[in-house]
């Protein structure tokens, strides 16, 4: 399912960019359960995954990563449920095509 999305939107870029560079940010998130350190590197190599995908259907089309981070636990809520806790644990796609198009990025505090 989500394999699928992220092809459908791929496409929908792939048609919509017209030649312009496509610049990527990608953020991936890890849920409260688990030390810092593992919900660190979790979310960082989440951030990572769809990369080979993008590369693979955007062969044609101009794009890189304009920041590729993990968020660690940060937005997840401590003490949550399972099913809450799964919910935390993804990446975002933001596509844009110019540096000030960029959302506000969210940081991780650092311990």
């Amino acid at each position: 399912e989500q394999g699928q999305r992220l092809i459908r939107f791929l496409d929908y870029i792939s048609r919509e960019s017209r030649g312009r560079e496509v610049l990527f940010v990608l953020d991936g998130s890890a849920s409260a359960t688990g030390s810092l350190q593992t919900n660190e590197r979790l979310s960082r190599e989440r951030s990572q995954a769809p990369e080979p995908i993008i590369d693979q259907y955007l062969v044609n089309v101009p794009h890189k990563y304009y920041k590729v981070y993990g968020l660690g636990d940060i937005l997840s809520p401590k003490g949550a449920t399972l099913t809450v806790d799964q919910r935390y644990q993804n990446v975002r796609l933001v596509a844009v095509y110019q540096t000030d198009q960029v959302p506000v990025l969210p940081t991780a505090p650092r311990s």
